[in-house]
Parts: structure tokens; sequence; C-alpha cells
């Protein structure tokens, strides 16, 4: 409970601080806040990609949006108690009304052989990959962390500042540096709570 004795900044600072640093650091980059398929995240690193490169990587935006809209459906289903096998077999042979259009429109464009993109959905249904049952595995979650990462390679850009209101425990910009963007940014975010700031600090470092 909130002590009444304080004011809205120090309340809302107070609902913060109250918890550990370990909990601030990770429970917003767990299930459907991690930032690779969030998206919100997913539309934040577009808004800078956008921002360096003008209308170049519409296109991959707009299928990483897809992959994080198609794997964040796929969670919920595993989360609320469906099978792997049975949720694999359906998108395949399309036997299922539960499946939506958007799915098996995005698996039947990863099966196209001129498709640049893994077939995440195949490796988040395989129980191959699996690590726990209500989990994504971490070789669909990366597909696209691995794409961005070897396309801004190469790439040149003078790159810009980023100030983020808010930033919490830095839990957008700690993954910048496996999506390849962190050259590109010269980060600084402010938060209320100091626990986030000290987080984010050490996650800035990297």
């Amino acid at each position: 409970m909130i002590p009444s004795f304080l004011n809205e900044n120090d309340a809302l600072a107070w609902s913060w601080n109250r918890h550990p640093h370990d909990h601030l650091a990770n429970y917003l980059v767990k299930g459907v806040e991690d930032p690779r398929i969030n998206c919100q995240s997913i539309l934040s690193r577009a808004l800078i990609i956008d921002t360096l490169w003008p209308g170049k990587y519409s296109a991959w935006i707009d299928e990483e949006l897809r992959f994080g809209t198609v794997l964040t459906w796929i969670l919920k289903q595993l989360e609320n108690g469906k099978n792997r096998e049975d949720l694999s077999a359906n998108v395949i042979q399309e036997q299922s009304p539960e499946i939506p259009e958007f799915v098996l429109s995005a698996y039947q464009g990863l099966q196209n052989p001129e498709c640049i993109i893994p077939d995440y959905i195949t490796e988040a249904l395989s129980p191959r990959t699996a690590v726990l049952e209500k989990e994504l595995p971490t070789s669909a979650l990366d597909v696209f962390t691995t794409l961005w990462s070897c396309e801004l390679h190469d790439q040149e850009n003078k790159g810009f500042r980023l100030l983020e209101p808010a930033c919490g425990s830095a839990n957008d910009y700690r993954f910048f540096h496996a999506f390849g963007l962190a050259s590109f940014v010269q980060y600084a975010g402010f938060d209320i709570s100091q626990k986030n700031v000290e987080n984010a600090s050490s996650f800035s470092r990297y």
C-alpha cells in the first residue's frame, strides 16, 4: 500500500523503487513483453531504422511486425495450454478454424523458396527446440535479431542522439546491440525510479 503522506511523484517513485533491482530489470523483457516480439519495441526500432535509412527497410519492418504478431499469438496459445504438436499440425495442414488467417498467411509466405526469412513458425512449434512448454525457443525469437545484425553491420550513417523519457531499466535499448543499432545511436534516458536508472546505466555500458 502506498504511504498516504507521499505526493504524486514520490508515490510513483516509491511504487517502482519498492521492487528489487532484478525484478525491475527482468519483468518487462519476458513473454509478450520481450522486445524481440513486442510490437511497441519493434515499432521503436523501426522508427530509428527509418530515420537512419528512410524508406530502405519498409518491407523488412512490415515483416518484423508480422513476425512479432505471429509469435505473440503462438506464445499466448502455449500459455493457455495448447499443445505444440497440435498447433504445428493445424498450421501446416490448415485444418483448424482456430488458426487465424494472419498466421496461416505468414506460414505460407515462409515456405516460399525466395523468402530470406527463416521459418520461425515451424521453429517456434517444434518439440525439438522447446526448452519449456509455455515458452518460445531462442532460435525463433532471434530470427530478426540475426537478420538486422547482419544487414546493418556494414551500413554507414553518422547516427543521432536518442533521449528516452521513462526509460525504465533500458528495456528496449539493451537489445540495440544485438540488433546492430547501438553504434548508430548516442543513447540517454531518464526515469522516476533510481533503481531503474541504475539498471539502465549498467545495460548502457554494453
